[in-house]
């Protein structure tokens, strides 16, 4: 995108006769600038050829959507660059897919022109209290500092769901990921995911995850950082003993979602067992775990949360508008997604980002971290996009570019 405005030098000097002119057209900073100038009006006519090169950029015009003001024209060693911190300028161009903006100012007799050029990509204004939470890394650290994560599930027909989680979790930095799933689609995943180690198991008459050598499966989870079961898990007869085994036996943190909030609902006595348990459910699926209706849930769904937290001691994200993450102690409304991450997918993309995160630090703030993160993929897959043709695949292609802005923040 490009933008460019020619004015009059000559027309300067007239509204220079204006009490308010240089409180109306320009920054306090430019106003120091052009007092360096001695008021040249050269130097006037050329920011103001730039501020309306740029409205021209964004195809507002000086109006009410960008002011004079909201536009601040700095300079580096006499060479003019825009600033892009100030909010109307940060909120267009992540509206519109800019990265940045240069300007170039030039005279020619009794002109001043000035063009400005948009570089496509993606401004991405990060909380500052979430590039603080993100686990440092550091140059001497393996694969295996980095975090182990098991994740469950996958039944014929729904291989989808845990490659969707098993991707987020490397895409979310961790170490090495295993996946243990049934035969069927083992045999799928092992044709295009390249990473991660897989253990296939026997499956019953519907494709489910079907036997269980509980020795074995004790060994293999207790290697483990932090565990997550329910993507494309479906109703396996085994599920329940499944679960019980890992919240009896691993001390690490678990993440249960999906159809592993299912077998929950069936057996609630198991969110007794371990404190640090991370349930991740969309309001049809915390109603069937917790016995509320939706109407109560939807009428106050901090107060029902919070009675729930009362007999189980554990982390919850309630996934919709503006997620709820809250546990006995502490509570974070999450403020970044849109309707667009309304499909179905999501919330195993959300899975792998948060067992990754968990399997470096084992606390509340990756759940906040993690939800955060998760929005702002699909804020990003929305400018990308748009909210109706946005998928979960496009969430988790978004990771490496939000992972990298937090880190290029610290």
């Amino acid at each position: 995108m490009i933008g460019v405005d020619i004015i009059r030098i000559d027309r300067i000097e007239k509204l220079k006769k204006h009490k308010t002119f240089y409180a109306k057209f320009f920054t306090q900073n430019e106003y120091e600038y052009i007092e360096k100038k001695n008021f040249s009006n050269n130097t006037i006519a050329g920011l103001i050829a730039a501020k309306e090169a740029i409205s021209k950029v964004f195809k507002t015009g000086i109006g009410a959507k960008l002011g004079l003001l909201d536009i601040e024209i700095l300079h580096d060693k006499n060479v003019p660059y825009v600033n892009m911190n100030h909010d109307r300028i940060r909120k267009l161009a992540t509206q519109k897919g800019v990265k940045n903006l240069d300007i170039s100012i030039s005279h020619d007799g009794d002109y001043a022109m000035a063009t400005s050029v948009a570089t496509e990509g993606f401004h991405i204004d990060i909380d500052e209290e979430m590039i603080s939470l993100l686990p440092k890394r550091k140059a001497n650290f393996n694969k295996y500092d980095y975090g182990k994560v098991l994740i469950i599930g996958g039944k014929k027909g729904m291989s989808g769901s845990i490659r969707l989680a098993a991707t987020s979790a490397m895409k979310s930095g961790a170490g090495m990921v295993y996946i243990y799933t049934p035969k069927n689609v083992a045999e799928s995943l092992s044709q295009t995911l390249i990473e991660p180690i897989i253990y296939s198991v026997d499956e019953d008459s519907d494709g489910q995850i079907a036997d269980l050598n509980t020795t074995e499966f004790i060994d293999l989870i207790q290697k483990m950082d932090a565990i997550a079961i329910g993507p494309g898990l479906g109703k396996p007869v085994i599920a329940g003993a499944m679960l019980k085994i890992i919240l009896e036996n691993f001390i690490g943190p678990v993440v249960i979602d999906a159809d592993g909030l299912n077998v929950i609902s069936g057996e609630m006595s198991l969110l007794k067992l371990k404190k640090n348990v991370y349930i991740t459910p969309h309001h049809m699926e915390f109603s069937r775990v917790s016995g509320k209706s939706l109407d109560e849930i939807n009428s106050d769904r901090e107060m029902v949360v919070t009675e729930f937290l009362k007999k189980y001691d554990i982390n919850v994200l309630l996934k919709g508008n503006n997620s709820l993450v809250i546990n006995r102690r502490r509570k974070y409304i999450n403020q970044t997604g849109n309707s667009g991450m309304a499909k179905a997918g999501s919330g195993d993309s959300l899975t792998g980002i948060l067992v990754a995160l968990l399997a470096r630090k084992d606390n509340f703030d990756m759940l906040k971290l993690a939800t955060y993160i998760h929005g702002l993929c699909g804020d990003l897959a929305k400018i990308k996009l748009g909210e109706d043709s946005m998928t979960a695949s496009d969430l988790v292609e978004q990771i490496p570019a939000v992972m990298k802005e937090i880190r290029n923040n610290e």
